[in-house]
């Protein structure tokens, strides 16, 4: 019989490497305290003890101006406390392992390590762009699909107020609610833990000035609305012209990705068809995000890692996985020159078309009147 820590490592190695890959980046980089995101993650929670703006300009610190809530800036804290190389050290290595036991904790056994595989390098990528917000925020959707198939309406609610309060999309997993019983129930315990989430930074700053940083984020947000970043609407105005409001667009979207809610519900019963949905709405969040970047993609990423994993393998399958693989970690890793990197793929939108592929492929699959049989998930 083999060690009970052989079967543990055997079970256990993407860990291992999500977490070396964390300390290698960190080397890397010298600690990572020079980045800009990292500081201007370290001084937001700063400006809050000191009622400062947290959204204003402070070209002294850090360019650019931080985006994310109030509640998040308290979230932060335990990060903002030490030196900066080892805060930001924690902090990827926290989101290394919550990304990976979301992983695990939806797929678990050979699955599961076959999804951490497939999305490790776009994991690395969105660590490199000291941006694994990403990461985290995609295990958030995924911990609330989980606790939702747990019926544990409240952990489904503070992961998806979690989420929104980092970045809004994540808005997005509500949706899940749709295949569970007590629907009036969740809405008011995600309303109840949505407030506790806003209200939480009063801890340690006034009412008065609380309320003026919530301000402040509204506006920071209302003047990002026109933004495209990476999504499809960026590419529709490129290439076609389009010139329609994101919200178009984005309305657009989601009545795609809520029509096989609408119309396979003799399938809302099926685990398999849950988890797909899981998978598109990921690819959702990335396609048709207004402010996606390149570290943004580690979200869209992850649903086509987890959607490969758990399907039976057909040539199709593969050939679309591969295809995706190639596009998006591939052809933006360092065996593309840099120059490439920066001045032509992102013009050319190839990881925004094939998340957009897989994210059809995934929608057919909803919308088929067959289903196949999913991959076992025993360890």
């Amino acid at each position: 019989m083999r060690p009970a820590w052989l079967d543990r490592l055997r079970r256990h190695w993407p860990l291992l490497v999500y977490v070396a890959s964390v300390v290698l980046v960190t080397f890397q980089f010298g600690g990572r305290d020079a980045a800009n995101n990292i500081k201007i993650f370290r001084w937001s929670f700063q400006h809050l003890l000191r009622a400062q703006d947290i959204y204003g300009q402070y070209p002294g610190l850090y360019y650019d101006v931080f985006k994310y809530s109030p509640t998040w800036a308290l979230l932060f804290a335990p990060f903002a406390a030490p030196p900066a190389a080892i805060g930001f050290l924690l902090w990827d290595l926290c989101a290394a392992v919550l990304f990976y036991y979301a992983i695990v904790r939806l797929l678990p056994g050979p699955p599961g390590r076959v999804a951490l595989a497939i999305a490790f390098f776009e994991f690395v990528a969105a660590m490199q762009h000291a941006s694994t917000t990403n990461a985290v925020v995609a295990a958030l959707i995924i911990l609330a699909f989980v606790a939702f198939e747990e019926d544990r309406q409240g952990l489904a609610a503070l992961c998806i107020g979690v989420g929104v309060l980092m970045k809004l999309y994540p808005l997005a997993a509500l949706s899940f609610a749709a295949f569970h019983p007590r629907k009036p129930r969740f809405a008011l315990v995600f309303v109840g833990v949505l407030a506790g989430l806003i209200a939480v930074p009063v801890l340690v700053t006034t009412p008065s000035a609380l309320a003026a940083q919530w301000r402040s984020w509204g506006h920071t947000l209302a003047a990002d609305t026109a933004a495209s970043g990476w999504s499809l609407m960026s590419y529709l105005q490129q290439w076609f012209g389009v010139d329609w409001p994101n919200w178009s667009v984005q309305l657009g979207g989601m009545i795609m990705l809520l029509l096989p809610l609408a119309l396979r519900r003799d399938r809302w019963s099926d685990p398999h068809f849950r988890r797909l949905f899981l998978c598109s709405v990921l690819l959702y969040c990335l396609i048709f995000n207004h402010q996606a970047e390149r570290p943004s993609a580690v979200v869209g990423f992850t649903g086509i890692a987890l959607w490969y994993a758990m399907s039976p393998r057909t040539w199709f399958r593969t050939a679309v996985m591969a295809l995706a693989f190639i596009a998006v970690p591939l052809l933006h890793s360092s065996l593309v020159p840099w120059v490439i990197r920066l001045y032509i793929l992102p013009g050319l939108g190839l990881i925004t078309l094939s998340c957009f592929l897989v994210w059809w492929v995934i929608q057919a699959e909803l919308l088929a009147d067959s289903q196949s049989t999913p991959l076992e998930t025993t360890s």
